[in-house]
Order: C-alpha cells, then sequence, then structure tokens
C-alpha cells in the first residue's frame, strides 16, 4: 500500500475472519501478523487477552458467562479442569 498510494497499513492473516480482523487490530502499521490454523498457535494468540475482548462479548457477558469461559478456558461439558 505504501509503494502505491502512499498509505501505511497492516495485515492479518488467519483461518477464520474473526481472527484475523482481531489480529489486524493489534498489528503496527507498516507490519503483518500470521496466526497458522493450528489450535496451538491459536491458543498462544488468544490466550494472553481476557475473554472481553473477543467479539461479540461485550461489558455484559463476562458478568454472566460461567468462570471457565471468563478464565480464558473453554471446558467442553462433562470435562473437568
Amino acid at each position: 500500500m505504501l509503494a502505491y498510494f502512499g498509505v501505511r497499513s497492516s495485515a492479518a492473516v488467519a483461518g477464520t475472519p474473526m481472527l484475523a480482523a482481531m489480529a489486524c487490530a493489534l498489528t503496527p502499521l507498516g507490519r503483518h501478523t500470521v496466526i497458522d490454523d493450528s489450535p496451538e498457535a491459536i491458543s498462544a494468540f488468544l490466550r494472553p487477552g481476557p475473554a472481553r475482548e473477543l467479539p461479540g462479548v461485550g461489558g455484559k457477558n463476562p458478568r454472566t458467562t460461567p468462570p471457565s469461559v471468563t478464565n480464558q478456558k473453554i471446558i467442553p461439558p462433562g470435562q473437568s479442569t
């Protein structure tokens, strides 16, 4: 973009549009981010942030979702921690 239009930009690539948008929002201008499709890479990207940063989880939801979600762990039904 800089060479063609004189505008600095950032870009991100991920397996889902939601992950790509989240990564792009955190990518500094002039840089790019790639999130691999592996569960480990996705977890490494999501783990540092609080659950409220996930799109669709706003101010109300962290108060009403189970602790397993707000602690950044999604535990399938029937499994313990």
